[in-house]
């Protein structure tokens, strides 16, 4: 019909007219919300990786916003089919290609599996060499254990490198669910290794009590690594650092046990008399006898019937 084609022709003109006004962000306001995405074909367990190696090669201080920058180099996200549509109409029609189409790619990433994710993002920091460290310091073990009543905590601290170096490392206690002073001392201080000492130890005091409670926990953390001069100050020509376990866990176990009660015999066998007389059933507590404690006893018939 020719109303149709009138209809038609009148149409394209309001159309050609939106598409631009929403390409100008006329109608639809554009992101500017600063914000950086990564690969949305990612999976959680692929991020978590593809973190964890960020922070291998760029340092373990980085902050989540510079991860997610590195992140984001690492993994740009694909191009959309709109923006593969309308590369195709360019080429067809001899149109330019939109160099904004390139910088929106390059901007454009996914987020939805970064719970790390803040709104202000930094500049990624520049790498700068570094001379090798000479030695590290790290803790014997991830994990300690003491009972409450062992005085002390004794934790092995061992120095890995050039052993002809007298050095040092900064210790310092943490509250966990343990807190000074209740259940332990808190203590800081330099933990001080002589020329061909490989290992040293830090003594921290736990606090006994004679209180029932679960085992607790606090935390003993290294810092400021350093060598030493002949003159005891800090060598700034040879530089230390801390290995994985800087970090250790105190577990205080609480050896105030008010212990059980229990029978001494599941099972006694009495004889019936012409007369009344007691057994005597022994009660025993075991496992512990911290304080006082007590029980309820209630006597039951069976096949024996009480009062005949």
């Amino acid at each position: 019909e020719v109303w149709e084609g009138v209809l038609t022709f009148l149409f394209f003109p309001m159309l050609t007219f939106h598409a631009f006004a929403c390409d100008k962000g006329w109608i639809v306001k554009k992101d500017v919300s600063g914000k950086v995405f990564v690969n949305e074909d990612m999976t959680a367990e692929e991020l978590a990786a593809a973190e964890e190696q960020v922070r291998d090669e760029h340092g373990r201080d980085l902050s989540a916003e510079q991860v997610v920058r590195i992140l984001a180099v690492m993994n740009p996200m694909k191009k959309t089919r709109a923006q593969y549509r309308r590369g195709a109409m360019a080429a067809m029609t001899g149109g330019k290609r939109r160099k904004k189409d390139d910088e929106d790619h390059k901007r454009s990433f996914s987020l939805r599996n970064l719970s790390f994710l803040k709104r202000s993002m930094r500049v990624v920091p520049i790498e700068v060499l570094q001379d090798p460290p000479v030695l590290g310091f790290e803790f014997k073990a991830d994990k300690y254990a003491v009972l409450e009543s062992a005085g002390d905590a004794v934790l092995k601290v061992t120095r890995t490198g050039e052993p002809q170096h007298a050095c040092r490392v900064w210790y310092t206690t943490s509250d966990g669910i343990a807190t000074a002073p209740g259940d332990y001392v808190s203590a800081e201080g330099w933990l001080e290794f002589k020329a061909g000492e490989t290992e040293a130890q830090i003594n921290v005091a736990v606090v006994d009590d004679d209180t029932f409670e679960p085992d607790e926990e606090f935390y003993v953390t290294l810092s400021k690594p350093q060598v030493l001069l002949a003159s005891g100050e800090s060598d700034t020509d040879r530089r230390a650092e801390l290995g994985k376990s800087s970090r250790c866990t105190i577990v205080i176990i609480d050896d105030d046990d008010p212990g059980m009660l229990t029978f001494e015999l599941e099972e006694l066998t009495v004889y019936q008399k012409s007369t009344d007389y007691q057994v005597p059933i022994s009660v025993k507590r075991k496992n512990g006898g911290c304080g006082k404690v007590s029980a309820l006893f209630v006597v039951e018939g069976d096949s024996a019937i009480a009062g005949r």
